[in-house]
């Protein structure tokens, strides 16, 4: 357990919270009576009567605001005019969302490291929250194969190889061209992110498919792509798969940069 973690804070900042709902719906309501009263004030002089209605509204925007307060200052009762009209004033400013957070740095601010030290504890001694906040790249360190090659690339590689400027890989120009990623063994696969060539042809490897399989023979389309992009990623229901290939759906050259797989 963090070092000075209390393990009543969370509830002490809920309550904190609630307490500060009460106190925006006081302001809100006070905020009214101080309108209304300002609304009336006379600029020039000789209106008393309005000067004293607008300072019953200032009065009564000040009970509304310190209603739930035990001990409200007692100079506030015989201030008038306008000392009355800025001492509203501070208050309800000092009791908008902002004021509430200057209040409360302390508390926030506390909270926010004990928040940080908790996932950094979770992420350093659970490995199944460690996996959920950083899941690995199933594809790192496995074989690849492409359906042919050109231009001195090779056929075939591990991923996490070096990567030049026009990616793994680059194959012939051919009819459904394609690279495909042995996984090894079935995994549970929900998104594969795809990064182009850097330098240029981008639209070579569109229309793009991503499709799965558990044994390389029949496969399940789960992204496909017409606009040209730098990176892609396409998102999926869960499927158990072993086998990840991504073909270009006419007849044209394949070279990726980089392909991720979650």
């Amino acid at each position: 357990m963090p070092r000075g973690f209390n393990p009543l804070f969370f509830s002490r900042l809920g309550a904190s919270i609630h307490l500060a709902l009460q106190e925006f719906a006081r302001a809100r309501r006070a905020r009214r009576f101080f309108e209304l009263g300002r609304g009336i004030a006379p600029t020039p002089q000789g209106h008393e009567a309005a000067s004293l209605r607008a300072d019953r509204l200032y009065r009564k925007a000040l009970r509304v605001v310190y209603a739930g307060a035990a001990s409200p200052p007692r100079n506030l009762e015989v201030l008038a005019g306008t000392a009355l009209r800025q001492a509203v004033q501070k208050e309800l400013d000092s009791r908008s969302g902002l004021g509430w957070l200057a209040r409360r740095h302390r508390l926030i601010r506390r909270g926010a490291l004990v928040s940080v030290l908790v996932l950094l504890v979770l992420i350093a001694t659970v490995p199944p929250f460690r996996r959920t906040i950083f899941p690995p790249d199933l594809a790192a360190g496995k074989p690849w194969v492409t359906s042919s090659a050109a231009w001195g690339f090779p056929a075939q590689g591990t991923m996490g190889d070096s990567e030049g400027s026009v990616g793994l890989f680059h194959t012939s120009e051919e009819m459904f061209p394609h690279l495909t990623i042995d996984l090894g063994t079935v995994q549970i696969l929900h998104e594969v992110t795809v990064a182009n060539r850097r330098d240029c042809c981008r639209d070579r490897a569109l229309p793009l498919a991503i499709q799965v399989s558990r044994d390389g023979l029949a496969w399940q389309q789960v992204g496909y792509r017409r606009a040209e992009f730098r990176n892609w990623t396409a998102s999926f229901p869960a499927t158990p798969s072993r086998f990840v290939r991504l073909r270009v759906e006419r007849k044209s050259v394949l070279h990726l940069g980089r392909v991720v797989v979650h």
